[in-house]
């Protein structure tokens, strides 16, 4: 199972929250406080594919492990579409 880890904003954290309201299988404790770079850099640290949104370059974005989009939407439909994948993949097994 596919499983969110996201860092972000904590001024996004409605959007979030709302995902997860949605059904996206998200897990963050910051949604509730902050924390973004910590959460990324705890996410890397413990082998966990990273999203990032955002419209401008980062040089973390360079990581094997990390993906960039420029917009929640794309990001979400991405994650959508690996949870359905893994899903498939499940289920042929």
């Amino acid at each position: 199972m596919i499983v969110v880890y996201p860092a972000s904003k904590s001024r996004h954290s409605a959007w979030w929250r709302a995902l997860q309201a949605a059904g996206v299988p998200i897990v963050a404790s910051w949604i509730q406080s902050c924390g973004a770079l910590i959460e990324m850099g705890a996410a890397l640290a413990a082998g966990r594919q990273v999203f990032i949104v955002s419209p401008y370059e980062w040089s973390v974005a360079n990581h094997p492990r990390c993906r960039t989009f420029r917009t929640l939407h794309d990001a979400v439909h991405a994650i959508m579409a690996m949870t359905a994948g893994e899903r498939a993949r499940r289920d042929a097994a």
